[in-house]
């Protein structure tokens, strides 16, 4: 096929949506089954396509995981994007993890596994573990630039060495909800927001 017909906006949209289309199955079916159990067969049957046709977008499911993480680095990017304050930013924190905690009170504990799998994963597929790795910078990044946009907002300059520790502390809190999600489903949201108001007091302390 001629190469600039492949890339008019209606192909790339189509090639858009198909590769948005293998994602959702993908994530799917590695929730269901783990990474290593999912074969790209029962990827290609969840996305109802081919699997020469997956093959034309990702070499491996190892492609796959890493698309799934650039994916989320894009949503959390977009998602602090739309906060507005510390006490938001609770609020969808308590949110993005109130899935977890639901799935794992009823003992559905593979759809709360996934992300923690894909950790597993980085330690045995370098590809993964350069993608992880890469992540989680984004993700420190992300968080500093809040931090130090907020503050400003207020009138107030941190310096680096300030949004460093601040948006570490606020990493670490963000990790370890999701491990108590799986861990202590029980714990009521209440709990948690009074809990962790006088750390995101610390967090944003001018």
């Amino acid at each position: 096929m001629n190469e600039s017909l492949r890339r008019t906006p209606k192909a790339i949209a189509r090639s858009q949506a198909q590769r948005a289309r293998i994602l959702d199955a993908a994530e799917k079916c590695f929730t269901a089954e783990g990474i290593h159990a999912a074969s790209m067969a029962t990827v290609a049957n969840t996305a109802d396509m081919s699997v020469g046709l997956i093959y034309r977008y990702f070499e491996s499911k190892s492609d796959i995981v890493q698309a799934l993480i650039e994916q989320e680095v894009e949503d959390t990017r977009v998602a602090f994007q739309e906060i507005g304050s510390s006490g938001e930013l609770l609020d969808d924190i308590l949110d993005a993890i109130e899935p977890w905690r639901r799935a794992s009170a009823k003992g559905d504990a593979v759809n709360v596994a996934l992300s923690h799998e894909i950790i597993a994963e980085a330690s045995r597929v370098p590809a993964i573990a350069e993608a992880m790795r890469r992540a989680d910078q984004a993700y420190r990044e992300i968080i500093s630039a809040w931090i130090r946009d907020k503050a400003r907002d207020q009138g107030v300059e941190l310096s680096p060495a300030q949004v460093r520790q601040r948006a570490l502390l606020l990493h670490l809190m963000i990790d370890g909800l999701f491990a108590r999600a799986i861990l202590e489903p029980e714990l009521k949201r209440a709990t948690l927001k009074n809990a962790l108001r006088t750390l995101m007091q610390d967090v944003f302390a001018t």
